[in-house]
């Protein structure tokens, strides 16, 4: 893992994988387990009580690491779509803050 202490971005989803980045770049976010819930219905996501959703503009607090890593490596509260295996590196995260409008 590369340690980072922020990354701000607004969360998207493409081909069913949520992301953090802008319009040309995104990383996968890592989400920690316990502590997050996700809605798939929704694309809302929860850390520690704070939700976003697509179209948010956050910061999330972590570092960027190698994705998807080893098998086994990351215990998913949701796994996600095969797809989402094709991004290099992912944006490992333990807080979340929305960043107001």
């Amino acid at each position: 893992m590369r340690l980072q202490a922020n990354h701000q971005g607004w969360l998207v989803i493409r081909e069913g994988c949520l992301l953090i980045g802008g319009l040309h770049d995104a990383s996968i976010v890592i989400w920690p387990s316990p502590g997050t819930q996700w809605d798939p219905a929704t694309g809302t996501v929860t850390l520690d009580g704070v939700s976003a959703k697509p179209g948010d503009e956050v910061v999330l607090a972590g570092g960027e690491t190698d994705f998807p890593g080893p098998p086994g490596a990351y215990d998913w509260v949701s796994e996600p779509p095969q797809g989402c295996l094709g991004y290099p590196h992912a944006w490992l995260t333990w807080e979340l803050t929305v960043v107001p409008r």
